[in-house]
């Protein structure tokens, strides 16, 4: 099992003060969003060459944790296509700035429900390793 911290703390942390501050930092949010992207798809791509999260003895003996590691994977591609749109929108001038918020908002959210699936999923793997002998 392997954790990894995409997307980090602070690219959120960063990310939620540019939401809260108005008018909105159109090229600070493209600038964020695209950093998100490059780490998100980092993520996806480091995750596809070493087979995932879990080790194949994980995905064999614990097939819901397989199952949930295969809906994240899922999940990552989406936000990866998510982060690049809404970059591309805020470097450009097409969206209003209240769809645009709105948009990155809802982004925002999903990223920490990814966030915390993901560490959900380490922290049940590692719960198995510790009671496998139980």
């Amino acid at each position: 099992m392997t954790a990894t911290d995409h997307p980090t703390v602070a690219d959120l942390e960063e990310l939620t003060q540019i939401l809260d501050s108005h008018p909105l930092d159109r090229a600070g949010l493209a600038t964020v969003l695209e950093r998100i992207e490059l780490g998100l798809h980092a993520h996806f791509e480091a995750l596809g060459q070493r087979g995932g999260l879990l080790d194949e003895s994980e995905r064999v003996h614990r097939p819901s944790l397989a199952r949930e590691e295969d809906r994240l994977h899922e999940q990552l591609g989406y936000l990866v296509h998510d982060a690049e749109g809404l970059a591309q929108a805020a470097a450009g001038h097409a969206d209003d700035e209240e769809e645009l918020r709105t948009h990155a908002a809802a982004l925002l959210g999903a990223l920490r429900g990814f966030r915390d699936a993901e560490a959900h999923l380490v922290l049940d793997s590692a719960a198995t390793e510790v009671g496998a002998g139980d």
